[in-house]
């Protein structure tokens, strides 16, 4: 009984290894997602033609995670042109039908939106959701907020990811976008 104990111990610890978890300044995991038109994105597509792209992960069983999506899509017409944006759902039962309505409640437009990113959403080893990312040009992680991040401090952020050449790793929201 006890060397099984040990054993399932032991597997376990392997497990949870083995689980890549991306840190601030490292290399993202590349992933696709399906959109709700039904096309396939890729962050490595993006991240070739994009100077970086943001990555937020809602689910809509939290009200307030629909709540952030419009901070997103105004973030989406200031900057869609210079930076990509990758707008997914964890939640696994999540329908285009479900996305539809997420939409039509907060007055989407144009937004991106798509499903199936809980498996996306584990690489950052993350417990809150909503949580926004933003991966730099050459695939490493510049930014990243757990909850809520609002229109102001959003575009503060990619601000500062428009005007620069390299990659970044920001810790908090800059102060002030010049």
């Amino acid at each position: 009984m006890k060397q099984t104990f040990v054993l399932l111990l032991t597997l376990m610890l392997i497990l949870t290894a083995s689980v890549a978890v991306a840190q601030l300044g490292e290399l993202v995991q590349d992933f696709t997602v399906v959109n709700e038109n039904g096309t396939l994105t890729a962050l490595s597509g993006l991240l070739q033609t994009k100077k970086a792209v943001l990555l937020h992960f809602f689910a809509g069983w939290l009200d307030e995670d629909y709540s952030d999506l419009p901070a997103v899509q105004a973030a989406y017409a200031q900057y869609g042109e210079d930076i990509g944006f990758i707008v997914v759902s964890v939640e696994e039962q999540e329908t285009v039908q479900s996305l539809a309505a997420a939409r039509a409640q907060n007055e989407l437009t144009d937004l991106p939106l798509s499903l199936g990113g809980l498996s996306e959403f584990r690489q950052f080893g993350s417990a809150y959701i909503p949580l926004t990312v933003v991966v730099n040009a050459d695939g490493t992680s510049g930014f990243e907020f757990d909850g809520v991040l609002g229109a102001e401090a959003l575009e503060r952020v990619l601000a500062v990811f428009v005007r620069t050449d390299g990659p970044l790793a920001m810790e908090t929201v800059p102060q002030e976008a010049e």
